[in-house]
């Protein structure tokens, strides 16, 4: 990625920083998909948010290639319930 895109995202960034309700939830999103650990009460930091996009960026894409077919989704997490079985418990994905 060139400079000017980082520029692009990070500037884009800052409007997530918004207290808009909107905003909140992207926020979260963006943290959890991030994989990032942060202090209990602290504000997610830019990087933070920055990966969070990445990874949320990657899997639309591997979404919209797959047509957004709801039956390949399931079909994917089956093979990884059956491939990865200490990872999926009681239909909950455990990242721990």
């Amino acid at each position: 990625m060139r400079l000017g895109s980082y520029v692009l995202v990070f500037n884009s960034l800052r409007g997530v920083c918004s207290a808009t309700p909107e905003a909140e939830e992207l926020k979260t999103v963006l943290t959890r998909l991030s994989g990032k650990s942060r202090k209990h009460g602290k504000p997610p930091t830019a990087g933070i948010l920055l990966s969070g996009l990445f990874v949320l960026l990657q899997v639309l894409d591997y979404l919209d290639s797959m047509g957004n077919d709801l039956n390949q989704i399931a079909k994917l997490r089956v093979l990884l319930k059956k491939s990865l079985p200490n990872f999926i418990k009681d239909g909950e994905i455990l990242l721990l």
